[in-house]
Parts: C-alpha cells; sequence; structure tokens
C-alpha cells in the first residue's frame, strides 16, 4: 500500500502455542488430580475408622461363640466383606498421601526385573522383554508401594491383551532442565525413567484424560475397582516423580514414569535367618475414636 508516496503496510507475527496449551492442561489436570486427592484422603480416613470399630466388635463376638453357633459363618462372611472394604480405603489412601512409608536407595532395574520375572511365571500367555541402560541410578521409594505400582501396571497391560502379546519394560538415566521439569511438574535434576509398554487394546483420548481418576474403570465390576491406576499415580507424586500415559486404540499403551534419581547406594534387603522369637508381651493401644 503506498499513500501520499511513501509506502504502508500490515504486518503480524504468527506463534505456535502449542507447548504452552499442553503444559496449562498437563498443570489444570496435576490442579484436579490434588483436589480429588483431598477430598479422597479425607473420606478414606473417616471410612477406615468405621470399618475399624465394625471389624473390632466383630472379632471380639467372634471369641464367644463357637464354630456350630447359627451366627458363626455370617460373622465369618462380615469380617471378609470389611476387610475387603478397608482394602479399598487403603488404595484410596494411596492415591491421596502416597503412603510412602519406608524409603531406601533402590537398585530400580534389580527391583523391576524380579517383580516382572515374578509376574511372567504366571501369566504364559504375554512375553515380557527388559532392557536396562548401564550405570543405573539408585532411586529413593518405599519398596511396598512401588511393588503395588508395578503390580497395578502389569496387571492392566495383561488385561489389555487378552489374546497375548509383548510388554516391554525399559530403565535409563535422564537429566532434565528446569524449563521441561516445569512442564513435567517436576523440580530439575536427575530422574531414571520407567516405561511398560503393551501391544494390546490400547484408549481413546477420552478414556486416556480419566485413567488416573479414582473408580473411574473400563473393566467389568468383577475385575477391578478403579483405584488401580489411581493410587498408582499418587504413590509416584508423593515419590516426587511423575507418571504419564500415550496410548492409542488397536496399538497398545505407554506408561512413562520419572523417579528422581539418588546419590546414595543402594542397599539390598538383608536374608533372615534368625529363629523368631515369641513370649506373653503387653501392647498399649491408642487411639481417638472410643468405637
Amino acid at each position: 500500500i503506498v499513500r501520499a508516496g511513501r509506502p504502508e503496510g500490515l504486518r503480524g507475527f504468527l506463534v505456535d502455542i502449542t507447548e504452552k496449551k499442553q503444559i496449562e492442561e498437563q498443570l489444570l489436570r496435576a490442579k484436579k488430580m490434588e483436589a480429588i486427592g483431598t477430598l479422597a484422603g479425607g473420606i478414606a480416613h473417616d471410612f477406615n475408622n468405621l470399618l475399624m470399630g465394625i471389624l473390632g466388635n466383630i472379632s471380639l463376638m467372634l471369641m464367644q461363640v463357637d464354630e456350630s453357633h447359627s451366627f458363626y459363618e455370617r460373622l465369618r462372611y462380615m469380617e471378609q466383606y470389611v476387610k475387603r472394604g478397608s482394602d479399598l480405603t487403603r488404595q484410596l489412601l494411596g492415591f491421596a498421601r502416597g503412603g510412602k512409608y519406608e524409603v531406601k536407595p533402590t537398585d530400580l532395574g534389580a527391583f523391576v526385573r524380579q517383580s516382572a520375572e515374578m509376574f511372567g511365571r504366571t501369566k504364559k500367555e504375554i512375553r515380557i522383554q527388559f532392557k536396562q541402560a548401564d550405570g543405573l541410578w539408585p532411586v529413593e521409594v518405599d519398596r511396598g508401594q512401588m511393588e503395588q505400582v508395578l503390580l497395578n501396571l502389569l496387571l492392566n497391560a495383561w488385561q489389555a491383551m487378552p489374546g497375548g502379546g509383548d510388554l516391554y519394560l525399559t530403565l535409563a538415566n535422564v537429566e532434565i532442565d528446569k524449563e521441561k521439569a516445569d512442564a513435567m511438574d517436576l523440580k530439575a535434576g536427575r530422574f531414571v525413567v520407567l516405561t511398560v509398554t503393551d501391544t494390546g487394546m490400547g484408549m481413546d483420548d477420552v478414556t486416556r484424560a480419566r485413567i488416573f481418576e479414582p473408580f473411574f474403570s473400563t473393566k467389568e465390576r468383577t475385575r477391578g475397582t478403579g483405584l488401580g491406576l489411581a493410587s498408582t499415580y499418587g504413590i509416584i507424586k508423593h515419590h516426587g516423580g511423575s507418571i504419564a500415559v500415550e496410548s492409542e486404540v488397536g496399538i497398545g499403551t505407554t506408561f512413562t514414569i520419572h523417579l528422581p534419581a539418588t546419590d546414595k547406594e543402594a542397599v539390598s534387603e538383608p536374608e533372615i535367618t534368625e529363629t523368631l522369637l515369641t513370649g506373653r508381651e503387653t501392647v498399649l493401644l491408642i487411639d481417638d475414636e472410643d468405637m
């Protein structure tokens, strides 16, 4: 455009905000999960107190009821149902609070390999492939909670491959700078990355967006409670890590877990060979609930 002998024009800029939108989506999802976790934790704690009161009374009744009594079997069933309810609250608390009780420097490679081998012995229809980078850094984890994480991921992979398939487990070291760490809701530094990939049915975008929500499940009621991946999410987050999922229908699913590395040397579990000593002791029980 030329006006009064001088050139004029219109200048514009195009900015790709794809990465910004992805970061916003991740942060929004993290805040949502944090709010759900706070609610779930409060409900689980109060509900667990009620269940323990019921279980305690049932146990006291069973101590004074002979096996021939007509109510004996019913009391035993009630005891089993209460314990199942307690398992649900434990998983909810795992999602809400992580349940990180006993943290030890751990060789995650050896830990994952052992868990995968034990799982593979009972699931002959799937082929488990394991790959570990040399010089894998140790991580500080609660081993009991990490066993729960691995079992949840392995079970989900197995259930996604009803006709059999391949399951790939890989471990590697990675250093994450501040920019990438902020996008992943992590602290910058050294991490050990565990990826669990199956060749199963995969998930659509709607399912993938809700996969870590408590009680959300695409399985039949008899095959799960919808708390497995929710507790997995909570445990990993409370270890200072992150978990993400990528999936495509008909292709498979990949879970990627980042756990902070440690400079401490990994310690192995000692073998217990001593004889267990027993005797008559006194137990002091303190609780804030009268029941």
